[in-house]
């Protein structure tokens, strides 16, 4: 069965990388397909022709949305317009929920400098949603750096951004591989030259990823209860993921970490799959300052050691990702003293997450029941 596909960026810049995957979708003849283009303030002007350009040359549907239709999406939601504001990439998050409303099976997120590779782009991440056998990876300490599998010219030893300082280690653990079938919510591409590692690591030492360990690919998996962080950059998620992921400004370079987190913790009850591998895209890196991004992951990463044990210590008992979320919603209320008594600036980020999460969650009890009807209809 064909699953309905979307692809979400946002773009502050002309998304010249939109045409490799539109060339992707003609030359594997992927008619299940569509875009999502979420504009901002910054856009250029240009975008929305440009977007219609390709559209027309590809004979693939691209949505460019503007920010009146974005705030419409939204904006009967309370409060969850107030997580987004202008010129932030977390925005795209609007298109997914548009994809999900109009009844799309996987969304893939990407943004802007991630290029496609000769990879089958859509097709690899095709594996999403169905049960599949990979090499599942299960540490004793329950985490596993995927980066371990990426092949850096130098040997350099590299991290995925958000992986939880307190598990890095200069010792390997003793991994058990198991090859067995799982059900995969989430793949998550792996990236080509400038991968996405923290500002520690990019501050330190030059990196380039060159390739993937030949053993482990196209994909391998974690076994559940093994946990690794995933971005939103050449990542798919099952539209049952949905409404219980959700990347929001507070949480700064953590906007796609913590939600990555919550998602492991639901999968790991449901005893789903995560898998990491091909596609690969190529990532060239819009301008950033370091210094910055070191500062606002700094935080992140303080606050993030207390959001995995909060995940970890709560008992989940429903069978859906959105009912799992309800409870999750309620397990932070009842250990609110945790984060108050955090620094400033680690608190301020946890709390209107937390916020978020419950007005994201109230807000899927009305989309998940609209988007049933609109399918059914």
């Amino acid at each position: 069965m064909i699953r309905k596909t979307a692809f979400v960026i946002t773009t502050i810049n002309k998304p010249t990388s939109l045409e490799e995957y539109c060339k992707q979708v003609e030359s594997y003849n992927h008619k299940n397909v569509e875009f999502f283009v979420v504009g901002d303030k910054k856009t250029p002007s240009i975008v929305p022709g440009y977007c219609e350009d390709l559209s027309s040359k590809y004979s693939v549907p691209i949505n460019y949305m503007d920010l009146k239709e974005q705030d419409e999406i939204i904006g009967e939601y309370d409060g969850l317009l107030d997580f987004y504001p202008y010129n932030d990439a977390n925005r795209k998050h609007i298109g997914i929920i548009k994809a999900y409303i109009d009844g799309f099976e996987t969304m893939i997120v990407g943004d802007d400098d991630n290029f496609a590779t000769d990879h089958d782009f859509f097709g690899y991440h095709d594996i999403v949603g169905s049960d599949q056998e990979l090499k599942l990876i299960e540490s004793p300490s329950g985490w596993f750096n995927v980066c371990e599998y990426l092949i850096e010219e130098n040997n350099m030893p590299i991290y995925h951004r958000g992986y939880p300082w307190s598990q890095r280690k200069i010792e390997k653990e003793n991994t058990t591989i198991r090859k067995e079938k799982g059900k995969i919510m989430v793949n998550a591409g792996l990236w080509m030259d400038d991968p996405d590692v923290d500002a520690v690591s990019r501050l330190f030492w030059p990196i380039r990823a060159i390739g993937m360990q030949e053993d482990f690919s196209p994909n391998f998996g974690l076994y559940p209860g093994t946990w690794c962080p995933f971005n939103n950059q050449n990542t798919a998620l099952d539209r049952e993921v949905i409404p219980a992921y959700l990347t929001v400004y507070p949480t700064l370079r953590y906007s796609d970490i913590l939600p990555s987190f919550v998602v492991c913790r639901i999968a790991e009850h449901l005893n789903h799959v995560i898998s990491f591998g091909y596609p690969f895209s190529r990532q060239i890196r819009n301008k950033h300052n370091i210094w910055v991004d070191l500062e606002m992951e700094m935080y992140g990463a303080q606050a993030a050691e207390v959001f995995i044990d909060l995940l970890k210590s709560a008992d989940l008992t429903k069978n859906s990702y959105h009912e799992c979320l309800g409870e999750l919603n309620t397990h932070f209320e009842k250990n609110r003293k945790i984060i108050e008594n955090l620094p400033t600036k680690q608190k301020k980020m946890l709390t209107e997450f937390i916020e978020a999460l419950n007005v994201y969650h109230y807000a899927f009890d009305t989309i998940r029941s609209n988007s049933r009807l609109s399918i059914e209809r």
